[in-house]
């Protein structure tokens, strides 16, 4: 099904509402009407393709199912999305426009389970994040890195730290250096450094 828009009326299941569509879904219209979809006895279940769903003027979408914790479900997946995906009244959200038993407005993991086809890196977000938070120190001996990004992710913190080139003798970037064998009975490594011809 392609881009489906129910200005004034209503789709109705009896054991559910099952389906995909390729374009997005529009219930009501912001120039007036009012849509609905509503499974009686069964849950709503769909697939949504392009900007996801719309609703204006009190459209919603609602599952009436006593065997449902919340008393109802509504699952919905945006096949091309990474996030978002509900624009309710002009405004992107997912609170007032979703239904459970009738009444009881569904909230993300209370009636309402939402995926997205398109999943986000969490590892090249935060890489992309630290890179544009990237400062350079005047003289170019130093660089700060902060907010690597990985609080989120990994969930201990913020990381922080600076990377100096040189600076003190038997040091390489602030860290003393220790070849891990006893040589000649000297453990500190030497420093070496590479010169390059064209």
């Amino acid at each position: 099904m392609g881009r489906p828009s129910i200005t004034n009326g209503a789709v109705s299941g009896y054991l559910g509402v099952d389906g995909t569509l390729f374009g997005n879904l529009t219930l009501g219209a912001a120039a007036g009407g009012t849509g609905y979809m509503t499974a009686g006895n069964g849950i709503v279940d769909l697939a949504i393709g392009g900007s996801g769903i719309e609703m204006f003027n009190g459209s919603y979408i609602n599952s009436t199912d006593p065997t449902q914790s919340a008393g109802g479900q509504i699952n919905i997946f945006f096949a091309s999305l990474s996030a978002g995906g509900s624009m309710i009244d002009g405004f992107p959200t997912f609170d007032g426009g979703y239904k459970v038993g009738g009444s009881t407005l569904a909230t993300l993991g209370n009636g309402l389970d939402v995926t997205y086809g398109v999943l986000s890196n969490p590892v090249s977000d935060a890489m992309i994040a630290a890179m544009n938070s990237t400062a350079n120190s005047g003289g170019g001996t130093s660089t700060t890195y902060t907010s690597l990004g990985l609080l989120g992710i990994f969930g201990t913190g913020e990381l922080e730290g600076t990377q100096t080139v040189g600076g003190t003798a038997g040091s390489f970037g602030g860290t003393e250096f220790n070849s891990g064998n006893n040589q000649g009975g000297n453990n500190n490594a030497k420093k070496k450094f590479g010169t390059c011809g064209a």
